[in-house]
């Protein structure tokens, strides 16, 4: 409750009392009275805690929740992109100051499909580009890219938008860019329930293992595989290789 609401309500209880005998009021006036204030009061907290409650959501992207506050008790509705989303906004709710107990009517419905892009230049340098629904994940993702592909710097343009719903083929992916290194020109794209591979390879063996492999990770996950990958020669020799 802000200060002066607080300290106005402290008064006018204080002054009540006080001039209880001269109003005429007696102890049933004052009873009404103090009834009265509690009421101001109840209400001035709910709005701070709703106010409070609604900063904190908006702040984490969390724009689709509607807050209802009966006393201290917070009760969520509106839409979320994923259960994971649910839980971070059941979380920041309860961790509000003034909050007792938090009950979560949301529905799950996302705004956005996650997507993911990672490619490298002629030049080897690695681009990752994308939208996930956490901070963490597009972190997550970043490292294992880092760690899988040869580079010689990254360009990281992932963005983290709690509106999308969670990626089914995090772990496809991780396996796909492992796969990918040995791409000249390689590039990876993954959303929409497909997964396009693309970039150039030196043998025929080698193509053969490579479409094998990432065509039994897209099946593992439910994902149409788009092959572009393309059969070179000179692959190596210009520049890439393990």
């Amino acid at each position: 409750m802000p200060k002066a609401i607080k300290n106005f309500i402290s008064s006018l209880r204080t002054f009540f009392k006080q001039q209880r005998l001269k109003l005429g009021l007696g102890l049933a006036g004052l009873l009404v009275l103090e009834a009265a204030l509690l009421v101001m009061e109840t209400a001035s907290i709910e709005s701070d805690i709703a106010g409070r409650t609604t900063e904190t959501l908006q702040r984490k992207g969390f724009k689709r929740i509607e807050i209802e506050v009966a006393g201290r008790d917070v009760t969520l509705t509106g839409a979320v992109s994923s259960a994971i989303a649910q839980e971070t906004v059941v979380g920041l709710s309860a961790h509000t100051y003034g909050v007792r107990s938090v009950t979560a009517n949301l529905e799950i419905k996302p705004l956005r499909l996650p997507h993911l892009r990672i490619s490298r230049t002629l030049e080897n340098i690695l681009r990752l580009e994308g939208e996930v629904p956490t901070q963490k994940l597009a972190n997550q993702i970043a490292d294992f890219a880092a760690n899988s592909i040869n580079h010689s710097g990254i360009i990281n343009q992932l963005y983290a938008d709690p509106e999308t719903t969670d990626p089914p083929w995090i772990n496809a992916a991780q396996g796909i860019v492992a796969e990918a290194d040995q791409l000249f020109g390689m590039e990876i794209v993954i959303g929409a329930d497909q997964l396009s591979l693309g970039g150039l390879i030196a043998g025929q063996s080698d193509y053969n293992v490579i479409v094998q492999r990432v065509q039994q990770f897209a099946n593992d996950h439910e994902l149409q595989f788009i092959n572009k990958i393309g059969i070179s020669p000179d692959a190596y020799s210009i520049g890439l290789g393990k």
